[in-house]
């Protein structure tokens, strides 16, 4: 992907973004415990992946066997004879581990890796098709990845009450406290670019994504499409509109964020809003906060976004003071007590003569004085 569209629409924080080789073994001693099983589904909607790992706390050096449950979206069934390839890619696009032509006769399936060092990494599984020989069944075929983090403390991964780059959550500590799971998840595609100037780009994008609100367990399949203006700095602002896959309900998110290039990544906070009255309305108002991936196939972004829980709520509405200007019905008959007063003054004029009638007029009328905010 291009430096001007490297930030699109995303949200998370992470703590190995320009951190030194210090800070790095500060995050190594405080290891992550992400909520298991994690659910990827594939860029077509058309398989879950409840991806789960063990040690819990994944360090460097250590051996993890991750175990993949290969799901009907529908039903929640295991798919049997699963054909597929897996592979682990680090933040700068480089594989960790890749193992090609894959089978799991029951749908679930185990794979070891050891990681060298900490950092975030991109859990990746491709599946090819169903079946035992080839040529196999691609309608359930497709590919579905997730963020891994090794040795460092993640948003969202500590249970409870989340903050993020600490496992302190007390709000007075000044930390950001985020949701124990991930609100959103999307693969998201760029359709097109329009350079505007020299350092904006306006950028068109679409994707596939789930929600999974707080406190509850289901998961709402959902589309999207919107537009960002991104900038050459990495900095980026947009709208995405998310529906539900049935087209029923919607809601708008407003986004702004900024990305560092050379990581690949970004960071990023989103204003939703919706008037749906029904599985989505708890989004309405709601303010979620993560991170953006870029893969190495620089046409898709992977993002996963959390809920702010350390906001303070706004203030109630003030009561009327006597400071208050008069109500608009007794500036209205002040002002129609005025215009009978003129118009008597104006008739008793013309009896007079008339020749002191544009004068008089003048005298009732107030001059106004300019208003600063509007010249």
């Amino acid at each position: 992907m291009q430096a001007a569209t490297l930030f699109t629409l995303a949200i998370i924080t992470a703590t190995t973004m320009g951190a030194s080789p210090a800070a790095a073994t500060t995050a190594a001693a405080t290891a992550t415990t992400m909520p298991q099983p994690l659910t990827a589904t594939t860029d077509n909607q058309s398989v879950n992946v409840l991806i789960g790992w063990e040690p819990t706390e994944i360090e460097p050096g250590v051996d993890t066997e991750f175990t993949l449950d290969f799901q009907d979206p529908s039903s929640g069934d295991s798919i049997p004879h699963v054909n597929y390839n897996f592979e682990i890619i680090d933040q700068n696009g480089n594989p960790v581990e890749s193992m090609t032509d894959l089978h799991t006769h029951s749908g679930s399936d185990e794979q070891t890796v050891t990681f060298d060092n900490p950092g975030s990494f991109n859990l990746v599984a491709t599946i090819i098709g169903t079946g035992i020989d080839p040529p196999f069944d691609t309608t359930q075929s497709g590919t579905a990845q997730t963020v891994i983090p090794v040795g460092q403390q993640l948003a969202g991964a500590t249970g409870g009450n989340n903050t993020a780059g600490t496992t302190t959550s007390s709000p007075e500590t000044g930390m950001i406290e985020l949701s124990p799971e991930p609100v959103y998840q999307e693969r998201q595609i760029r359709e097109s670019r329009t350079a505007i100037n020299q350092t904006h780009f306006q950028v068109a994008v679409s994707g596939n994504g789930t929600l999974t609100l707080p406190n509850t367990t289901e998961t709402i399949s959902t589309t999207s499409t919107g537009s960002v203006l991104s900038a050459l700095d990495g900095t980026a602002t947009g709208k995405e509109v998310i529906t539900t896959e049935d087209g029923s309900e919607s809601a708008t998110a407003t986004t702004y964020g900024i990305a560092r290039l050379e990581a690949r990544r970004g960071i990023m906070i989103a204003l939703v809003d919706t008037n749906s009255t029904g599985i989505l309305a708890p989004l309405d108002g709601m303010i979620l906060a993560g991170q953006i991936e870029y893969p190495p196939e620089e046409t898709h972004s992977i993002i996963m976004l959390w809920e702010w829980q350390s906001g303070v709520p706004l203030p109630p509405p003030l009561p009327p003071t006597a400071m208050e200007e008069p109500p608009l019905m007794n500036t209205t008959t002040t002002t129609n007590a005025t215009t009978a007063d003129t118009n008597a003054t104006t008739a008793a004029t013309e009896e007079e003569g008339g020749g002191e009638e544009e004068e008089q007029q003048q005298q009732t009328t107030p001059t106004i004085p300019p208003n600063p905010l509007f010249e």
